[in-house]
């Protein structure tokens, strides 16, 4: 996935091996990380932090410093907020495109709600 920092658009990576990094830096398990960092709780320094580890883990050279500043300085809140949820996607389907990932969900939405009708979750 790319990011927009200043005039420069960067590459971030969303493999496993991303995924395991967030839970190492994080000290959480992975889904707990996801959980957490999508939630109103989250601070920005913890959602730049988790963008920030995608960069990293594509062999980007930026210090964290340097990273959060310009992602700061190009980005507003919803901004930061579309890219973590790109990301997470991305993490959850990797190789798929915004549609594949589209009907996944709606997949998932309609067998969560079977499930519920015959009384399981």
């Amino acid at each position: 996935m790319n990011i927009k920092l200043d005039n420069e658009t960067i590459d971030v990576k969303t493999t496993l091996n991303v995924a395991f990094k967030l839970q190492e830096q994080f000290k959480q398990p992975y889904m707990k990380v996801i959980e957490h960092i999508t939630t109103k709780d989250a601070r920005i320094d913890e959602q730049v932090k988790f963008l920030y580890i995608g960069y990293q883990n594509g062999g980007g050279e930026m210090s964290e410093k340097e990273f959060s500043n310009r992602l700061l300085e190009s980005n507003g809140i919803s901004q930061i907020g579309d890219y973590l949820e790109q990301m997470i996607l991305e993490l959850q389907y990797p190789g798929m495109s915004e549609q594949e990932i589209e009907e996944e969900l709606k997949k998932k939405i309609e067998k969560i709600k079977r499930m519920s009708s015959i009384g399981m979750q």
